[in-house]
């Protein structure tokens, strides 16, 4: 009897757990748990919504969540501070949004300032902040004290890009 008690809880507790980030629209702040003891999985895929991005760690968040083909195109990702990326301007530095998997979301900068972007990749093609967007909007965003080095289709703001709309940026 009492273990149908802790798999009750434990399924209750999923549950909530489940309408929680279900119902969550700001930030990156999703438990990346894959499944739990009572074998409940919890969803991680952004399905649409707006998401707030603050920090450097949150649009590297971003990159990974994009890269893994855990984003779609109803998703918008909106800056709401400056974003200082000098932390990753080492060895080949920032890892672009969209390597793997092609950015096909909206990007709204919100009138906010990425800086100190460093990529050094010289033999990688389509190098940027985004590496290869399709059916993206990007807007709104500026940058700053960028240093992109790539073989081939290489810019700050992206380096591939079809079917893009790009304004203000």
């Amino acid at each position: 009897m009492s273990s149908l008690i802790v798999q009750s809880d434990l399924k209750t507790s999923t549950i909530g757990l489940n309408q929680a980030i279900d119902r969550m629209t700001t930030g990156f702040k999703i438990n990346q748990a894959e499944d739990n003891a009572a074998n409940y999985s919890i969803n991680t895929k952004l399905t649409s919504g707006t998401y707030s991005i603050s920090t450097a760690e949150e649009l590297a968040k971003l990159t990974t969540m994009t890269n893994n083909y855990k984003i779609c195109s109803n998703c918008e990702f909106v800056l709401a501070d400056d974003i200082d990326l000098s932390a990753y301007s080492t060895g080949e530095g920032w890892t672009p949004i969209g390597t793997s998997n092609q950015f096909t979301a909206t990007f709204d900068g919100n009138g906010y300032v990425i800086s100190n972007l460093y990529i050094n990749t010289p033999s990688i093609n389509c190098v940027g902040l985004f590496r290869w967007c399709n059916f993206a909007e990007i807007k709104n965003v500026g940058l700053e004290n960028v240093d992109v080095t790539g073989d081939y289709e290489v810019g700050g703001l992206m380096g591939r890009g079809c079917n893009v709309t790009i304004s203000n940026s």
